[in-house]
């Protein structure tokens, strides 16, 4: 890696550099970094790397035109000899989708790093009334998601929809005009044109149409050229290593293995009981 990508150190001097092309790239995102003097732009002076927040204008447009005030946020940590945590916050279109919004390299999970996220998370969603929105900073546990999958042939979601749709359906009385044709008659003297074959209806409950997905992805982020072709660009010298300091607790020799790998190695092991000279004890 130090060979292919250079030094973590030379990485962090090309910090003002990389945010120069994606403001060239993408004008309008948001790209501010933090470093031990206060607050820099594009112009990165002199200081310790402490935080480093990216907000892409495509994704900016599109949350604001048209998806719901919603906005889960949860953080993961940073490979490397340097540590930290990359903060992210994700949104969720009009086809139930999760797509990114903002993004931060922070020192770690605690209320400073959340609390500057959020602050410039909320300058640029011009977010004025603070109750509208909904904040999820964790999902359920994975157990319980495990749980309702196995009860359940469809997601609860889908699950919810369809019961729904059931419980009114002995409400309205469909009357056969043709093959495909129907007219139903539903409580409050409601009354639709329904198409089997077209999948439509007069009431629009079937047809979906694609302008509120279009209004999401309207804005697109822009490429950004490799390191090549950034050129000179005086904007500074890089900032330097951040000191995050040591973790709390002793540090792990053995990486986490994934669930998969743990059943395969419960698998392909062996357990022979010796009996000679030996007393065993019946566990059933």
């Amino acid at each position: 890696m130090k060979i292919v990508q250079g030094s973590e150190k030379d990485q962090y001097g090309k910090l003002g550099v990389y945010m120069h092309e994606i403001l060239r790239s993408n004008p309008g995102s948001t790209v501010i970094m933090q470093t031990a003097d206060g607050f820099r732009d594009s112009k990165i002076g002199k200081g310790r790397f402490e935080m480093l927040y990216i907000y892409f204008v495509g994704v900016k447009h599109g949350f604001l035109a048209r998806c719901r005030q919603f906005i889960g946020v949860d953080g993961t940590f940073l490979k490397g000899s340097v540590g930290g945590v990359l903060l992210a916050a994700i949104r969720v279109d009009a086809n139930n989708g999760i797509c990114p919004i903002a993004y931060a390299a922070t020192e770690g999970e605690n209320k400073d790093s959340w609390c500057w996220f959020f602050k410039l998370l909320k300058e640029d969603l011009k977010i004025e009334k603070d109750y509208e929105w909904t904040i999820m900073s964790d999902k359920q546990k994975r157990d319980l998601a495990k749980e309702k999958w196995q009860t359940y042939p469809y997601c609860p979601r889908i699950l919810h929809i369809m019961q729904k749709n059931i419980d009114r359906a002995p409400d309205c009385f469909p009357f056969n005009s043709n093959n495909d044709l129907y007219e139903v008659s539903c409580p409050c003297g409601d009354q639709y044109a329904v198409n089997i074959k077209e999948q439509t209806s007069s009431c629009r409950k079937w047809e979906l149409t694609v302008e509120t997905y279009m209004k999401c992805y309207e804005g697109s982020m822009c490429p950004i050229n490799g390191e090549s072709e950034w050129g000179l660009i005086d904007v500074g010298r890089g900032p330097l290593l951040p000191l995050y300091g040591r973790a709390p607790g002793r540090p792990k020799k053995l990486r986490k293995r994934s669930a998969y790998e743990i059943q395969q190695s419960k698998e392909k092991t062996k357990k022979k009981v010796r009996r000679v000279g030996q007393i065993n004890n019946c566990r059933y």
